[in-house]
């Protein structure tokens, strides 16, 4: 009997609320069109006056309420939009906010999804985006994260233009050869990996033959290192066997 009759009173309290919120609504509505005849300034401060005389959890459950109208009808979201766009201080405090959520994997997946169905904004975000990541170090390591999680995708969708693997490896040379840790780290992939990068030269006799006489023409340079290349090629063999008696 007492939880129906708390059921009953938080009913009764959620019907009070909405009936205020419509209330509120309408009174804030009525005052618009009140100064419907009126000046763009004069509507914006009848506006501040209605938000500003109502109570904060009214002016959330009025928020809540144009919420709901604004879900049955899209074309009234485009044409916010559409006003909200020309109000700098108002967008940059909702794109604001967006960006704070977008941690969340829910708000991420929306975000993306649209991007990717834009590809002329997609592009201008990531090129943009880029531009702000290489000024600091948290976007820096955050940009590193994320291309871990996703090294075989990046890679996949970069190598699909041909202009973009040559650029990419440019790039990476000249960067690697600035940067003394990146170096080590290049090296250690390259000793992890020699087995598959020798297999890819391999199949390219050309690249195969250019590179031998590059690395004999460095090693010539070095007599001793050379020499110790060849011990560990096991072309020069320090204890020969002799060739059986006849």
């Amino acid at each position: 009997m007492n939880i129906v009759v708390q059921g009953s009173t938080r009913r009764t309290s959620r019907s009070r609320m909405s009936l205020r919120s419509v209330a509120v609504g309408f009174a804030l509505g009525l005052a618009v069109a009140g100064a419907a005849a009126c000046g763009t300034g004069t509507k914006e401060e009848v506006a501040k006056t209605a938000l500003d005389a109502m109570p904060k959890n009214e002016r959330l459950d009025s928020f809540e309420a144009t919420s709901r109208v604004l879900d049955e009808h899209p074309e009234f979201v485009d044409e916010f939009y559409s006003a909200a766009r020309r109000h700098p201080a108002l967008f940059d405090r909702f794109i604001m906010n967006a960006a704070r959520d977008l941690k969340d994997e829910q708000y991420a997946t929306i975000t993306a999804k649209r991007l990717v169905a834009n590809p002329d904004s997609l592009e201008k975000v990531l090129v943009t985006t880029m531009d702000f990541i290489a000024k600091a170090a948290a976007p820096r390591a955050a940009m590193n994260r994320a291309m871990i999680s996703r090294a075989e995708e990046a890679t996949d969708i970069i190598t699909d233009d041909p202009a973009t693997v040559a650029r990419l490896v440019e790039a990476g040379l000249l960067i690697v050869e600035k940067k003394p840790q990146a170096r080590r780290s290049a090296v250690l992939a390259v000793q992890k990996n020699r087995g598959r990068i020798l297999a890819f030269v391999k199949e390219d006799p050309a690249l195969s033959k250019e590179l031998g006489e590059q690395v004999v023409r460095e090693m010539v340079k070095d007599k001793p290192a050379l020499e110790q290349a060849l011990r560990a090629a096991k072309v020069i063999d320090d204890n020969p066997v002799p060739p059986p008696p006849r």
